[in-house]
């Protein structure tokens, strides 16, 4: 197998040379051939105003068949709102050996490579089933530059050395964990959101209506909001009240249609979420600025909806579970 420690410590070297500023469109690429590996191809999103002037997050997403662009335009909309960069595999696989999922990512990484104006700091990994756990794998391997992984339908059993404990305490990481209410896999999903918070690790899950399969895009859309959100709290980005007031009202604007989600707790930490995110807005973290946007974030108060204490999946007829901000947060 490719040694990640040299996958990882050319990233960070090359991410340090500089390049002429260029501007870029946004625009889909529907097949890239990697310039390292020409067996790797994959689908590139570069967001409206892209530009080499700046630093962007970038998102590699792991289809457990190769299927690029449908899991990719699952993101695309709210890549472009947000502003970032999506690489999509042709080459993942589910339930096989590791290497096809290795050589894909190294030649993802291999691109991010030649391209510093991506967040060395802000890499994130989106897989399914088998990809999913494979992503969960990459997040320890690359630790230092994944920021968070979008986990739908698979988790990994708990294992000394798991992302549970190679993060724990970590409030610079965020595990996103989704499953349809009629997954298979969807108790495992939540066992691993579960072993997330015994350790401090920040966490949500969110469950739709619907088999194992990827979530619909606007929980797709919720995950790259909430990331977003969590970069705030860790200091990975600039706070911006904009997108942060947004996100909330978007999030506001679905929670009618959803159901109270199985874990207890999610009150709490949802204030809690809530009070450290205000923090960074009062300018109280190490890059929060802005009083304004404390006003914003904190305005309204949260509402105890009545979490139940034991598990049960949503009932059916709603098309998402309410999504619960039970993160632990390291204080």
């Amino acid at each position: 197998m490719r040694s990640w420690m040299l996958a990882t410590a050319g990233f960070v070297l090359l991410y340090a040379r500089p390049v002429a500023a260029q501007v870029f469109p946004g625009r889909l690429e529907e097949r890239v051939r990697s310039a390292t590996d020409t067996a790797q191809t994959f689908a590139l999103y570069l967001p409206p105003g892209y530009t080499t002037e700046r630093r962007w997050p970038v998102l590699f997403v792991l289809d457990p068949r190769g299927r690029a662009l449908l899991s990719l335009k699952l993101f695309q909309d709210h890549a472009a709102r947000l502003g970032w960069v999506i690489l999509s595999s042709y080459n993942t696989q589910s339930d096989g050996p590791p290497e096809p999922n290795v050589d894909a990512v190294n030649a993802m990484l291999a691109w991010a490579q030649a391209h510093p104006s991506l967040d060395p700091t802000r890499l994130y990994l989106a897989g399914f089933s088998g990809t999913a756990r494979a992503a969960l794998g990459f997040t320890v391997a690359l630790r230092g530059h994944v920021a968070g992984v979008i986990a739908v339908g698979g988790a990994l059993g708990f294992a000394l050395g798991g992302p549970e404990t190679a993060f724990a305490g970590d409030s610079t990481f965020a595990y996103f964990g989704s499953a349809g209410t009629r997954d298979f896999n969807y108790e495992e999903v939540l066992a691993m959101a579960d072993r997330f918070r015994a350790t401090r690790v920040p966490f949500r899950f969110v469950a739709f209506e619907g088999p194992h399969s990827w979530p619909p895009p606007d929980v797709c859309g919720d995950a790259l909001d909430w990331l977003e959100l969590r970069a705030m709290l860790g200091a990975l980005r600039m706070t911006d009240s904009g997108c942060a007031r947004a996100a909330r009202g978007r999030a506001g604007a679905r929670s009618g249609a959803r159901a109270v989600g199985p874990l207890a707790g999610s009150v709490t930490a949802r204030r809690r979420d809530r009070t450290r995110l205000c923090a960074v807005a009062r300018g109280e973290g190490r890059r929060g600025q802005g009083r304004g946007a404390a006003e914003q974030l904190c305005a309204g108060q949260v509402r105890d909806r009545g979490a139940p204490t034991r598990r049960a999946r949503p009932a059916p007829g709603h098309r998402a579970a309410e999504d619960l901000y039970v993160g632990a947060l390291a204080t």
